[in-house]
């Protein structure tokens, strides 16, 4: 039986949810995830004229993004927007690829820019392991876009970064003045704990998006 376009969505959903709480079996999204995060922060640093030093991504699927100089503001947010949004897009860009190419080469071209950029400010094998990893997933996915297996993981990735970038931001709440939120307020005075509440509401934002644009595409 072959789920509808927005059945199928409902049911990526809910495993995405539910890996969210399986350390094993989370952790190979999770570097997707955390690439897309660091990744971000490290293209806000080059884009606002700042440098990147290095990006490292761990095994336990933290990572950390050394950068210097640039819109101090905008590297700060853009951890977990720019995660959201690269989830989306990419997820929206294979959807379309089979239409046009130039969604194909679209496709490629944000993987390999986040995946080579990792990869060239790498300093560490571990991490370079797993921008290889995260290459040949996104690679092998598009590759067999059209069997559904693949399609049906390629929507588990996307909803599993929007969900984690969702929930995660939460977390910062229980680190004191350590974290993103914290340095945004002291350069903007805006409260951190709005900071949170606009990444959240980003994420939740691009889900329901995602959700409208399978329901159309089915009618």
């Amino acid at each position: 039986m072959k789920l509808s376009g927005r059945w199928s969505l409902t049911f990526s959903l809910i495993c995405a949810f539910t890996i969210i709480w399986l350390p094993l079996i989370r952790a190979p999204l999770k570097y997707i995830e955390t690439l897309l995060h660091e990744g971000s922060h490290a293209f806000a640093a080059l884009l606002s004229g700042g440098n990147v030093h290095a990006i490292a991504l761990h095994l336990d699927g933290s990572g950390l993004a050394t950068v210097s100089g640039g819109w101090f503001s905008l590297v700060a947010f853009a951890g977990y927007a720019g995660a959201s949004l690269s989830a989306y897009l990419l997820a929206m860009l294979q959807a379309k690829a089979s239409k046009n190419i130039s969604f194909r080469y679209l496709y490629f071209t944000i993987v390999g820019v986040f995946v080579l950029t990792g990869i060239f400010y790498t300093r560490d094998i571990v991490t370079f392991g797993i921008m290889l990893f995260i290459a040949a997933v996104f690679v092998a996915l598009f590759y067999w876009r059209h069997l559904a297996v693949c399609q049906f993981m390629s929507q588990v990735i996307t909803l599993f970064v929007l969900l984690q970038s969702a929930i995660s931001p939460s977390y910062l709440l229980f680190l004191g003045e350590r974290g993103d939120h914290v340095a945004l307020r002291s350069h903007t005075g805006v409260p951190a704990t709005l900071w949170i509440l606009v990444w959240t509401a980003l994420a939740l934002f691009l889900m329901v998006r995602l959700f409208m644009w399978r329901w159309r595409s089915n009618h």
